[in-house]
């Protein structure tokens, strides 16, 4: 089992005298790929990239020289494809393993943050939902502060 790269944000490489000990087909490599953050993040890309290439098959796709309204999806769809490749190729060699859970409560506020953007823009204007934008997906992470962005919510 190898080290973490250096982004990524784990100070030690995460082991169990068990696991050492297993041969390479053990159970544990089914939930250590399940909690691998390189490895999701290399498939989310590679299905991304896939429903792309996928959408733009019903489109034509011209030539280099006269692209059709296919071509740029489909490039861009093997573009993340191969994104995705290298990046769960880099998670099964790094085994950078996920800390935590999942947040309901910041992914509740950023869904919350896009909704509203969405609305406000048809019924508000862009100022106000850029700045509800800002300010909802800004009070989603741990360490930010609304005071420091310059503004004070009302009590």
């Amino acid at each position: 089992m190898g080290s973490c790269h250096p982004g990524c944000g784990h100070p030690e490489e995460v082991s169990s005298p068990i696991r050492s000990s297993l041969p390479l087909g053990d159970p544990f490599m089914k939930t250590a790929l399940l909690r691998n953050r390189d490895f999701l993040a290399g498939l989310l890309f590679i299905a991304l990239g896939c429903a792309g290439w996928i959408v733009a098959l019903s489109y034509p796709f011209g030539s280099l020289q006269e692209m059709g309204p296919g071509f740029f999806p489909r490039v861009l769809g093997v573009v993340l494809i191969g994104f995705g490749l290298t990046t769960a190729w880099r998670g099964l060699r790094n085994q950078c393993v996920i800390q935590g859970a999942w947040g309901v409560l910041p992914l509740a506020k950023l869904s919350l943050a896009l909704v509203a953007f969405g609305w406000l823009m048809e019924h508000a204007g862009l100022l106000p939902a850029l700045v509800t934008l800002i300010v909802v997906s800004a009070s989603a992470g741990n360490g930010v502060r609304l005071k420091v962005m310059g503004w004070s919510p009302p009590l």
